[in-house]
């Protein structure tokens, strides 16, 4: 019985020894040593993806959220496993053996993720394909990316705000083909775009560019009815928005008289034929509104902003949504140099989703068909872009906080 116990206890100091290996521990201190912060905005502060990616802090909310996907604790923390995620997408991989080949064989950058070690045998746990799958498309299904997206995004606003930068207040809204894996059947082909996918719609904070909202569509689905549903998403979550920008396939009368009473100024072109619509002018208005007298919440004194919300209500949408058009038609009128120089700041939403699309090769590296994978898969590549701009910002950058071209 003595024997037994003793040989239990030179196997347990033997594990211990091997878990301790000093000459690996030494070899990564001296690795930790020199990584000090390197921020990845430009030629000299590149990075590499898994340095870059240990110094990301998750919030309180979300470390909550990925925990609560196991019920009990893993041998992958969900944490490292999001991380591993990221890292994919940073480096452009395409499947996902490419990712567990690679921690496989850099054992020191599965620690950086946050992987841990095997108790008896010391060996860094990196994650085996089906467990890097399973927790892609089973436990964060399309619901749970969407929670990662929005608590992503609300640790950037958090974090900003410490940080003193205003994120949300200014955005851009806009939408971009993403060309489909060719054996797709769901895709469908645009004669206007020229290719066969999805369309993945977008709002982005025209300053930072960091993505806030998003939603995928067929590709021929008509994306001014995405304006309110991924506006009100930013209202919801306590982001205020005083700005937002865009295309005239968003200028319909509800859409503009949803922003207006908002408090949501639209940036928008004039379209050329577009005219002056009488029901939008102050006279129409309380004239419209007068005729609800009877109601129980008809206000006698009403100002024009109680009117113009009241007839919102009862579905009077081109009366509120031409009020707001006719007022930015007369700012046109008044100087339109001015006018189309602010409307043209839209530009750069444009010049944000080729961006994503070049440096993520969002179209090169699509394996998956149907457009609920599809959404699974832009959706973390989304959620990638939040994560660089959340740990430059713990880290006091303001500029260039969603670039990736340097982080390798």
């Amino acid at each position: 019985m003595e024997v037994g116990i003793e040989k239990r206890v030179n196997k347990f100091w033997a594990v211990c020894e091997r878990y301790l290996d000093d000459d690996f521990l030494g070899e990564l201190e001296a690795k930790f040593d020199g990584w000090q912060y390197r921020s990845g905005l430009d030629e000299g502060s590149i990075v590499d993806a898994c340095e870059f990616l240990s110094h990301l802090r998750f919030g309180e909310r979300l470390s909550e959220y990925l925990n609560s996907l196991y019920k009990k604790e893993p041998d992958y923390p969900a944490e490292a496993m999001l991380k591993a995620v990221f890292l994919m997408d940073l480096k452009g991989m395409v499947h996902y053996s490419d990712v567990i080949q690679y921690l496989s064989s850099h054992k020191d950058k599965a620690l950086l993720l946050g992987f841990k070690r095997d108790a008896r045998s010391g060996e860094v746990l990196s994650p085996k394909y089906k467990n890097f799958w399973y927790f892609i498309n089973k436990r964060l299904v399309k619901k749970g990316w969407d929670t990662v997206f929005r608590l992503l995004r609300e640790e950037c606003v958090i974090e900003g705000r410490n940080h003193d930068i205003s994120i949300g207040h200014r955005v851009m809204e806009d939408a971009t083909p993403i060309e489909s894996h060719r054996n797709d059947k769901e895709a469908s082909y645009s004669g206007h775009y020229k290719v066969k996918g999805y369309k993945l719609d977008t709002i982005t904070d025209s300053d930072y560019d960091i993505p806030l909202a998003k939603m995928v569509l067929d590709i021929n689905a008509d994306e001014s009815k995405c304006f309110i549903l991924q506006h009100a998403t930013l209202l919801e979550d306590g982001i205020t928005v005083h700005d937002t920008w865009i295309d005239c396939g968003y200028c319909d009368y509800p859409n503009l008289a949803w922003a207006g009473i908002n408090g949501i100024t639209a940036h928008h072109k004039i379209s050329s034929n577009w005219v002056y619509n009488p029901k939008g002018t102050v006279e129409a208005i309380k004239r419209e509104y007068q005729k609800y007298w009877k109601e129980e919440d008809f206000k006698a004194d009403a100002d024009l902003d109680y009117m113009l919300r009241y007839l919102y209500a009862h579905g009077k949408y081109e009366h509120v949504g031409a009020y707001f058009r006719n007022i930015a038609m007369e700012r046109y009128a008044k100087n339109p140099y001015a006018y189309l120089k602010d409307y043209h700041l839209r530009n750069r939403q444009e010049g944000r989703h080729g961006y994503w699309k070049e440096q993520l090769r969002l179209e090169q590296r699509l394996r998956v068909k149907g457009i609920k994978k599809v959404d699974i898969y832009l959706t973390h590549n989304l959620c990638t872009i939040l994560a660089v701009a959340l740990c430059r910002i713990q880290h006091g950058i303001k500029q260039k906080l969603t670039s990736v071209a340097y982080i390798t």
